[in-house]
């Protein structure tokens, strides 16, 4: 089974060598690109329709907004960064906004 943070990472590349070689990039269609790996998710069964590729995306780009705002260079400066600290409650609402908040009825 493929990993799925790699094929994200690899999407995130192809964009950004994409962008480096076209002076066209502006114009660059990441829409495309995002099928692509919707596709290659969904053809080893790892997503079983559009709306959850949707959230894959949404829930990637908050998770990588987070890190190209707080830089955190490991998992202990989550812990001993004040700043990152502080932020931790609003990405998890975030999160939870994307992926949903957990149902008390379902238990």
């Amino acid at each position: 089974m493929p990993n799925v943070k790699k094929l994200i990472e690899d999407f995130d590349r192809s964009v950004l060598m994409l962008a480096l070689e076209l002076p066209s990039a502006v114009h660059f269609d990441v829409s495309k690109k995002w099928k692509e790996l919707k596709d290659q998710i969904t053809a080893v069964g790892l997503i079983q329709n559009y709306d959850d590729f949707e959230n894959l995306k949404k829930l990637w780009e908050i998770c990588k907004g987070f890190v190209n705002k707080y830089k955190p260079t490991c998992a202990e400066s989550v812990y001993q960064v004040e700043s990152i600290n502080l932020a931790c409650p609003e990405i998890v609402e975030e999160i939870c906004n994307c992926v949903g908040y957990y149902d008390i009825d379902e238990r």
